[in-house]
Parts: C-alpha cells; structure tokens; sequence
C-alpha cells in the first residue's frame, strides 16, 4: 500500500511538472520552458553548491581586499612615522646648528668685548709705567741734585789745610757705603776753555780713564780746579777733585788717587811753554 501510495504521489508530481511547463510555454514561450527545464530538481543541489562558492570567492576577495587595504594602510602609516622621524630629527639638527651658532656668536662676542676691555688696561698700564719711569727718573734727577748740593756744601771745608794722600775730614761718615759705579764715566767736553798750564815734572800726556790710578805727583793741590764751575763742570762726591791733565780734566779720589770721570779735551793750551803755557 505504501509503495502505491509513493508511486502515486510520483505520478502527481510528474503531472504538476508538466502542467507547469505547458502553463509557462503558454505564458512566456520556449525561453520559459529552456529555463524551468534548466531548474529542474536534479540540478537544485549543484546550484546552490556554486552559488556558495560563488559567495565564498567573493567573501575571499573582500577579504584579501581588506588585507591589502590594510597593509596598504600601514604601510603608509610607516612612511608618515619615519618622515615625521626625519622631520624631527632635521629640526633637532638645525636647533642643534642654530645654538651652536649662537653659543660661537656669543663666544665671540665675549672674547671682543675682553679684547676690548684689555686694550684700554694695555693702554693704562703702559701709562702707568710710563708715568712710574718718569718718577722714578725725576726721583733720581732729585736724589743726585740734593747729593750734589750736599757735597758742593761739604766741599767748602778750608782745603788748604788738606794733604793729598790723607782722608779729608769728614771721610768714614760720607764714604762709608758710598758707591762709585753710578758718577763712572769718560767723554768729550762739549766745549773747549783756553787756558795756561805748566805740567808737572816728569809728566807726558797720557788718555786716562775711570778706574786707574792717577799718579800723586800729577794731582797736588797746584792742579787741582777749585773754580770747576767756570768749565762747566759738576761738584762732585765727598773727598774727590777735580785736576787738570792737560787738555782733559779728571775727577780723582783726594785719598787713593783713582779717577772717577774723564772729560777730554776740555781745554786747549796758549802761548809757547810746552803742550800748554802756564800754570791754571
């Protein structure tokens, strides 16, 4: 019965098909009937298999899109970090130049502005030296001048009572720490004076100079220039003299006979009585 049942039901769909078909030739021709034979129940599952395939290539693809999308994506995040990066680090670098060149700038500036503090000071101090020397010199000038007036004073002691070869009074207290080596000196006079002069016995001209040791007999009293002032001549230490030796005349020690100055050629002789006529 059932098998009967089951053909019957077969025979019911068979009729339904073809009532359809001849319903779907009537209403809409050959191409209907093409179409609804082409959908026939045997080829449902094989549609629906590429139809789910078809859905499953496109899902692929939107999903490979997505992917390439999104590599893209990142792809040009990455780029736009590293030109950030970049950018960054050219403006450090140029920041970096920037106080570099400020701090040169400011360096310079400080070794002008010392140049320019330390020239003025070089001027200054070269003033204040000059000015020293100056005083030093004027002290010095002073110094000499009041020892020259103190030893032209000392010398208008009565030299008449004073033998050449012994101390002059006064002697341990004016030539105890008395140094000779800054009136040392030997030049030409400036000037001659026409004077007479009878030498000594024994006596040749000879070109003496500071040091030497002028001979006793050649410096008596009789020689001895005590109107020195008349030549040009300057007072002279404590215990010196000035004589005449011929042309020259010689600042000699009154004690030990060593000469102190030298001016040559200071006089010049007159008359006919050997190298100069006269006694001064």
């Amino acid at each position: 019965m059932n098998k009967s049942m089951a053909k019957t039901t077969h025979r019911l769909a068979m009729m339904a098909s073809v009532a359809v078909l001849a319903i779907s030739a009537s209403l809409f021709g050959p191409a209907a009937i093409a179409e609804q034979g082409a959908n026939s129940p045997q080829q449902i599952p094989q549609q629906q298999q590429n139809l789910q395939q078809q859905k499953q290539a496109n899902q692929n693809q939107k999903l490979n899109q997505a992917v390439h999308r999104q590599q893209k994506q990142a792809e040009l995040q990455q780029q736009q970090k590293l030109q950030q990066q970049q950018k960054l680090q050219q403006q450090k670098q140029a920041e970096k130049a920037q106080q570099q060149q400020l701090l040169q700038q400011q360096k310079q500036a400080e070794q002008t502005r010392l140049q320019q503090q330390k020239q003025p000071n070089q001027a200054l101090l070269l003033e204040q030296q000059l000015k020293e020397q100056k005083l030093r010199a004027t002290q010095q000038q002073q110094n000499f001048r009041a020892v020259q007036q103190r030893q032209a004073q000392l010398q208008h002691f009565d030299w008449n009572t004073y033998r050449p070869g012994q101390r002059p009074p006064l002697w341990a207290q004016y030539r105890q720490n008395f140094d000779p080596r800054p009136y040392e000196w030997a030049g030409y006079a400036p000037r001659q004076y026409v004077v007479r002069y009878v030498p000594p016995p024994g006596w040749q001209y000879q070109r003496w100079n500071y040091g030497q040791i002028y001979p006793r007999p050649y410096w008596q009293q009789p020689y001895w220039l005590n109107n020195y002032s008349q030549y040009g001549l300057q007072p002279l230490p404590y215990g010196y003299v000035w004589v005449q030796n011929g042309p020259d005349a010689l600042a000699v020690d009154s004690f030990t006979g060593v000469i102190l100055q030298v001016i040559y050629g200071l006089f010049s002789g007159g008359g006919s009585g050997g190298l100069f006529g006269g006694l001064l």
